[in-house]
């Protein structure tokens, strides 16, 4: 792994290339998990133009990337939960989610997640629902 260290320009350059590579990013397309992703990592990585990077380091900024863009986007659906305020509404601070947005936003879905007991109970009278027929 290089020692490269991604500045705001490196990050918005990057999420371009990433974006014109369909294949690794969109969930819906049929070549999504196909050979192609290789081709198209190597079209990112010669793309930003700097000999230190790696195919590694390409897949990890990806990863770290679409990592980060879930969480801030479980945020926002919270904050929209929650009944807050128009004014009140989470904001990303990341200067690049409105750029990733544009891509992921369509092919990320942000989990809801659901506490054990809730689960537990549903269990419980599903369990019992089947014991009366």
């Amino acid at each position: 792994m290089s020692n490269f260290k991604w500045r705001d320009n490196h990050i918005i350059k990057f999420l371009e290339l990433y974006q014109s590579e369909e294949c690794i990013w969109n969930i819906r397309r049929e070549d999504y998990k196909n050979i192609m992703r290789e081709k198209s990592y190597e079209k990112i990585r010669s793309g930003m133009e700097i000999e230190s990077l790696t195919i590694n380091d390409i897949k990890n900024k990806i990863k770290s990337i679409r990592t980060t863009y879930k969480v801030e986007l479980n945020k926002i659906l919270k904050a929209n939960k929650s009944g807050a305020g128009t004014d009140d509404l989470y904001k990303p601070k990341l200067f690049w989610f409105a750029h990733a947005d544009v891509f992921l936003g369509d092919v990320s879905v942000a989990r809801e997640s659901q506490s054990n007991l809730m689960r537990d109970i549903d269990m419980y009278f599903t369990h019992h629902q089947l014991l009366l027929t």
